[in-house]
């Protein structure tokens, strides 16, 4: 199974939609008010403002698709997502969702950009026996690895902890 930065995704995910859905409903509510007065600034806005959170929607499923290229994905959904501030500008500010969604979109942006391969604490529990942090990369490995699986960093020559077994009750 192939590891994928799913925090990220989610959050991301989460924020786009929240940008969109909270955008379209706050400009529809205000424009249905019959005391607001809708200007081109506040149109030309919505519209930049629902791009972005699409733009920041298909970033997000690239995210997912191709999770190697996690950097560039984070960045550009970061981008987005700081930019979408203009659903504040959309009626009713956004409804709220405007704001949370770029929030969400900010984190989900940078825990893609900060996520590797391989971070994910495995189970220490079970039969496949002792771990190690590489000395390189800092990714946990096996200890019966003389390189690291993920960088080939040679690994120095230490034999795995013996357990301990639990004191008599």
């Amino acid at each position: 199974m192939e590891e994928r930065p799913l925090t990220a995704f989610i959050l991301s995910l989460l924020g786009s939609v929240f940008v969109i859905v909270g955008t379209i409903l706050g400009f529809a509510l205000y424009s249905s008010s019959p005391y607001a007065s809708i200007t081109s600034f506040m149109a030309i806005l919505t519209g930049v403002s629902v791009a972005l959170g699409i733009l920041a929607l298909l970033m997000t499923f690239m995210l997912y698709q191709r999770p190697e290229l996690h950097v560039a994905w984070g960045v550009t959904i970061l981008v987005f997502a700081a930019g979408s501030i203009t659903s504040v500008f959309s009626g009713y500010g956004g409804l709220g969702l405007g704001v949370v969604g770029m929030v969400l979109g900010i984190v989900g942006g940078a825990l893609a950009i900060a996520w590797r391969p391989g971070m994910g604490m495995p189970g220490m529990v079970g039969s496949a026996g002792a771990y190690r942090v590489c000395t390189s990369c800092g990714r946990m490995a096996l200890f019966g690895y003389a390189f690291c699986p993920f960088c080939g960093t040679p690994q120095p020559a230490v034999s795995p902890p013996t357990p301990v077994p639990p004191p008599p009750r």
